[in-house]
This record gives C-alpha cells, structure tokens and sequence, in this order.
C-alpha cells in the first residue's frame, strides 16, 4: 500500500509541480549531494512560507488581529525567501543556516508572544529534522543542536519570568492551526525525501548499468584494437625492410598513433571507473627496471604522436640512478598521459621536454615542459587535476579531460604529488615528485630487458600454441609471431587447446584467460597436473590486470601474463623468460 500511495503521489500534478520549485538552483551545483541539499532547502523554505501566507489572512482579520503578530508573521516570510535566494545563489551553506536560524528566531518570537499555551516548543523537533537533512558537516549539525537546545532553555526562562505579551480568546483555534502546520511541514517533507530517494534509487541503478556498460564496452573494444596494432607494428616492420615502400611509412604511423591514442583513452575510462570504485589506491606493484630504456620506450611511441604536428620531445635525465624501483604500469599511465595532453596542446614546431631528476635523497622528479598557445589561467590549474572532464586549454581540439584528473589519482596513489605552473611567456610546466628507491641487480626479474630490444634472444623455430577463440586476433598475433621466426599452431578453445597440447610437442603456450568450452584458469590447472605437459611455460593473455586477477593466474600456475591490448615489446619478454624457464625445468627434470 506504501508503494502504492507513493507511485500515486508522483504523479501528482501539485506535487509535480512542487518538485519543479524544489528543483530550482540546482544547476548552479556540479556535485549531486549539493543539489541534494539545494532540493532540501527549497522543500523547507517553500512549505514554510507557503503555509504562511496561508494563514497570514485569517490572523490578521480573525485569530490575531495585532500589528506585533501580523509584521512578524511578514518578516518571517521575507527572511525565509531571502535564504531561499541565498541557497539558489552559489551560497548553499549560508541558506540553509539562515532558514534554520530564521525558523528558530520566529519560534522564540513568537512564543515570547504567545506564552506557552502555543506549545511552540514542538518546533525542535521541525529544527532537528532541518538540520540533519540540510548539513552534511558535523560542526555545523551539532552547532544547530546546540542553538535547539539553548533555545528551549530560553523558552522555558521566558514561560517562567515573562506573561505573554498578547492574550487573546482564539487559544485554542490558534494552537490547532500551529500545530497542524507542525505537522504538515514535517510530512510534505517526509514526502519529498521519499520521493528524491526513490528518485536517487533508480539514478543509482542508471549510474551501475552505465558503468558496467562502458566497462564491458571497452573490454570488448581492446580484441580489434589489439588486433588493429599489432598488424600495424607487423606492416611498419616490413616497410622497413623494404625501401620501395617508404611512402607508406607516414601512414602507418598515424595508424599507429590513432590506436595508441584509443588505448590511451580505453585505459583512462577503465581508470576512472576504480577511481569511483575506490579500487585506484590499491597496493603498488613495484618492479626493478632501467630508468633511461624504460622513458625511452615511452618518448619513442609519444614522439611518433608529436612528428604530425612537427614536434619533437626529448628526454634529459640529471644526476638518476640507472636502475630504479617503481610501479611501471602506473608510471608509463602517468608518462603517457602528460605527453599527450603536451603534444595535443603544444603549438607545432616546438620542442617538448621530458626532464627526469632528483630531488634530495629519498624523492624524484618528473617534469613534462611544452610551448602553448595561451597559457593556463591560474584559477584553472587546480581544476584540471581534481575534477574529470574538465579541457585545459581554449583551443579546438576535442579532449574528455580525463587525463590530467588519472595522473593526478595515479601520483596519489604512489605516494607523490603533482603540480602545474604556466609562466608568463605561454609555457607550461607539469611536474611529478614521487619517492625515490634505487633499484638493485639482484631485484631484476628474467623478463627485464637488460640492454634493450636488440639484445633478446633469437625466438627462431620456438613452437607456440596460440589459444585464442577471436579469429582475427588469432591472425594478428600469429603473423607477428611468425615475423620473429616462430611456428605457430591455433586452438579456438580450451578443449582443442588441451587436444593439440597432448598430440604435439610445444615449446610455449599462449592462451586467453576467457576462452569457450574451458576458461583459462581451468585449462592451466589441467595442463600443471599432467606429467607431460606441466613443464611447457604458459602465456596469458587478458585484459584483466588488477591484483587480484593476476594472483589467481599465478596461482593456477601461469609463467607469465601479457596485458591486452598485446603489445610487441612486452610479449618478447615474456616469450624470453619462458624459453629460459623451460630450459631451467628441463635441466631440474
């Protein structure tokens, strides 16, 4: 019946018209918890002066005819609208004070008034209510409490020492009208909380069917883009062998640059995403690695970005350790964030600056520099980096704003700050200070690359088996693979997968952590328990990298793992590592 009665009041045209009025100012607000509070105020303040006006009449001409009681019934009205304007002008916090503080004066007022017989004192609990619905900071509610309290105190003093200023034989009728009104701004109210819940409710639903949506969305999106660069990376190769085809070059590498850029993008989406979960300050993944081949790699892609536009970024390292340990993943998210924005708001034909260098004993820096087109006001600078979906710059390039707002979540969660200056001569400089630890030779893992690309091991004839239920991602991988010298089997699922490993001899297998028929985790526990093939290193690929997944890959017992979208550098590595884990199995027996 509740629901029922509520479904009704709904649609209701007074209440829909209400809810209109409630709604007012809102706009002003980006938060929904303070357009929430601005929806409150409005309900208050509307029933309040509403029902004032409604009995301003009868007890001017009929219950109170008294120029002290009418004029105060006026300015209690006129204060109620100026907070209702205070609340829908951009100062939410002091409206809605000031309709507390103003229902609380009226209440003193007009009890002092009255005298007691009006038993006014039920108006706390009006106050009560207003102060929890209004104010989300427990200083504020607990300085209303406070008010309240004093206030009944100072009720009780009056009611004690003071006879009521106007007397009058409409006692009763009067006491009625106050308290019913009492009541009917305690349950309006009640009945517009209801229905902004009910309200909040189904956003709340609509906000978690989008959210899986885009998740599983650009999830999916990863197969073609993955696919899309890698045979990218494939043609960019052999255009290098072969000089006839240079002018294909250009072409490829704004192919190259646009699949970059969408990764980019699908991995700041994913990013936000456990931003809003609360899963972005997870524990660090720290790895030992090279500083200078490691920023190479990053400013090598990015510069392929910034050659359309004339551009060249270059990397100066000062006074750093050659070896360092960090979370990479989240390092190259943050690296690669910066230039991008630098190269899409640079002005053509300047040079970019990468500068790495330490700052004291225990802390490093990483200072991105570009020429700009107008600056960054300085009331904007701090905006960029705590809120998403803000542009840095007035230019025509198309940006979702995300990226500065993960850097910013990204350095938090590595223990570090970032900050932004724009200098009068138009350059912008976004700097990143994270903790310092100086890595060690011991800590580098098989699969860190030592000298470089060039110095990998010869993959010539290694025999892999590919399980991958995409056919075109299949494709893509095998032909690369192929390109390193590889002979390559493909199975669609897990079952062919378990078939084609126990009728052939492989050297290395590649699998899909979702695949049909037999998901990965459980292919892999089969694969570790059989006496013939639990030595043979297994791949994975997925697009799941949160800790939690990798654990449970490297508990059913996976050498390695390549995040998707695969790309070629981390997929030889790894290729590397488990031709030398094999051999180190075969040798033990």
């Amino acid at each position: 019946m509740f629901t029922i009665k509520s479904s009704l009041s709904l649609q209701w045209k007074p209440i829909g018209w209400f809810n209109r009025q409630c709604l007012r100012g809102t706009a002003r607000w980006k938060e929904e918890t303070d357009k929430e509070v601005v929806r409150k105020a409005n309900s208050f303040g509307f029933v309040i002066t509403s029902l004032l006006l409604l009995i301003y009449l009868p007890f001017k001409y009929w219950l109170l005819p008294y120029p002290l009681i009418t004029y105060g019934i006026l300015a209690y009205i006129a204060l109620n609208i100026l907070s209702l304007f205070l609340v829908r002008r951009a100062t939410q916090p002091l409206g809605a004070f000031s309709l507390v503080l103003t229902t609380l004066l009226a209440t003193v007022y007009f009890s002092y008034m009255m005298g007691k017989e009006l038993q006014l004192h039920f108006m706390a609990f009006l106050l009560i209510t207003m102060s929890n619905q209004l104010f989300r900071e427990k200083w504020i509610r607990y300085t209303c409490f406070g008010l309240v309290s004093a206030m009944l105190i100072g009720l009780e003093f009056i009611h004690r020492n003071y006879d009521p200023v106007i007397r009058t034989n409409y006692l009763d009728e009067i006491k009625v009208v106050a308290i019913v009104n009492i009541l009917i701004i305690l349950l309006i109210t009640n009945l517009i909380h209801h229905t902004n819940r009910e309200a909040n409710e189904k956003l709340a639903r609509g906000n978690r069917f989008i959210k899986n949506f885009v998740a599983h969305v650009t999830h999916e999106m990863r197969t073609p883009i993955n696919s899309t660069g890698l045979l990218a990376q494939k043609i960019k190769s052999e255009i290098n062998k072969m000089p006839e085809l240079q002018p294909l070059a250009p072409h490829i590498d704004m192919l190259l640059v646009s699949t970059n850029n969408a990764l980019n993008l699908i991995n700041n989406v994913q990013d936000l995403a456990m931003v809003e979960e609360g899963q972005m300050f997870k524990e660090n993944v720290e790895k030992t690695f090279f500083l200078k081949p490691f920023f190479n790699g990053l400013v090598q892609t990015a510069n392929i970005h910034a050659e359309t536009k004339r551009m060249q970024i270059i990397l100066k390292v000062e006074e750093m350790p050659s070896l360092i340990t960090s979370d990479a993943v989240k390092l190259s998210h943050i690296i690669n964030n910066l230039l991008s924005n630098a190269v899409k708001y640079g002005l053509k034909g300047t040079v970019i600056q990468v500068r790495l260098a330490r700052d004291g004993s225990d802390h490093w820096t990483i200072s991105v520099s570009n020429a700009s087109r107008n600056g960054i006001p300085a009331d904007k600078q701090a905006l960029l980096f705590d809120h998403p979906f803000i542009s840095n710059r007035n230019t025509d390039d198309e940006s979702t704003g995300l990226g500065l707002y993960i850097v910013n979540m990204k350095v938090k969660s590595m223990n570090g700050r970032v900050e932004l200056i724009s200098t009068a001569d138009k350059k912008v400089i976004c700097t990143v200070r994270l903790p310092l630890t100086v890595g060690k030779t011991r800590d580098l893992s098989p699969d860190d690359d030592f000298m470089g690309e060039n110095e990998l091991p010869n993959m010539s004839n290694t025999r892999i088996l590919i399980a991958e239920d995409e056919v075109i991602n299949a494709r893509a991988l095998s032909m690369h693979l192929e390109g390193l010298g590889c002979q390559i089997e493909i199975a669609e699922n897990g079952n062919e997968l378990i078939r084609k490993a126990k009728e052939d001899k492989f050297d290395v297998i590649i699998m899909d952590y979702h695949m049909p028929l037999m998901n990965g985790e459980a292919a892999m526990r089969y694969l570790k328990q059989n006496p013939r093939l639990k030595n043979i290193p297994v791949i994975v690929t997925t697009g799941e990298c949160s800790a939690d997944s990798l654990d449970r890959l490297l508990a059913a017992g996976a050498d390695a793992f390549v995040p998707k979208p695969i790309q070629q550098k981390p997929l030889r590595l790894a290729l590397s590592s488990s031709r030398l884990l094999q051999q180190r199995r075969l040798a033990q027996g």
